[in-house]
């Protein structure tokens, strides 16, 4: 979905507009960020939505602070990265 990004923090939400291949334009807000087995990871949802996303944060070559976001699709690893997220925010998020 990610070849496009923009970052603008408002405070203390940090919000990440996607632009897919199709030239629509989400926005999500980042509630995390999770390293697993080497990799990076971004926890985000939407502003006002329940549902939880989890992108791979792929530095861009010959950049230092750009990066491309590529949805993770595999099931397991997403029930892996929610597990984690769950732990790292318990104090700020109720997931039940």
């Amino acid at each position: 979905m990610a070849d496009e990004k923009n970052i603008n923090s408002e405070e203390e939400d940090t919000i990440i507009e996607f632009t897919d291949e199709n030239g629509e334009t989400i926005e999500l807000e980042l509630i995390d960020m999770i390293s697993y087995e080497g990799k990076n990871y971004v926890a985000l949802v939407e502003p006002d939505g329940e549902e939880v996303f989890f992108y791979e944060a792929v530095p861009v070559e010959g950049s230092e602070d750009e990066e491309n976001y590529y949805e993770v699709t595999d099931d397991a690893l997403a029930d892996i990265l929610f597990d984690i997220l769950s732990k790292n925010i318990a104090d700020v998020f109720d997931f039940e």
